[in-house]
């Protein structure tokens, strides 16, 4: 395997484990039967598929995106430092692209009116991809979520939410950003 993969399947194995010492009532995980660096054998979780988000449980949609909910400085998140270290790495291509220059600047906007706006934000764990194929429904109250490398202990509270509307009118159902702003 390419050391990407190799990272991949240690993420994933990093954060199920991180996951399933949360107590959970209404949300599944995969269960590691193996682990190797170039080998993750997992339990498979079977069930029902959905893109629709009122067809998703709403105990076990609330349950996880509240999993690990706490309250923070929005200069001191882990999303606001990966949002500043990736305008930084950014900066050199914007600088010879006109249109990339003038959304940078944009973004340096959005940056000081967020600070200046905004004190504190909820965050809590996200699946960060969230997706219709990446979970199950069980019995029609359980949710069970596959697929953990892209895991982040600490995302705005509803990102996977968001991340799942998303690709759903997106990808699935080909729909537009109205559409988007509807669900």
């Amino acid at each position: 395997l390419t050391h990407t993969a190799q990272q991949n399947l240690h993420n994933e194995q990093q954060s199920l484990q991180q996951v399933q010492h949360i107590p959970l009532q209404w949300v599944k995980t995969p269960q590691i039967t193996q682990y190797r660096p170039t080998c993750l054998q997992l339990q498979q979780i079977t069930g029902s598929h959905t893109h629709h988000i009122a067809q998703l449980p709403a105990p076990a949609l609330q349950e996880w995106l509240q999993h690990s909910l706490q309250t923070l400085p929005l200069t001191q998140t882990a999303c606001w430092h990966t949002a500043l270290q990736n305008h930084r790495l950014a900066l050199p291509q914007c600088s010879r692209h006109p249109l990339l220059h003038t959304l940078q600047n944009k973004l340096l906007q959005l940056q000081l009116h967020l600070q200046q706006t905004v004190s504190h934000i909820q965050t809590s764990g996200a699946h960060a991809d969230f997706t219709p194929w990446n979970l199950r429904i069980i019995n029609g109250q359980t949710i069970g979520l596959i697929d953990f490398e892209l895991y982040r202990p600490q995302m705005p509270v509803l990102y996977d939410l968001f991340h799942f509307i998303y690709q759903s009118v997106i990808l699935i159902e080909h729909g537009s950003y109205a559409h988007i702003q509807q669900q």
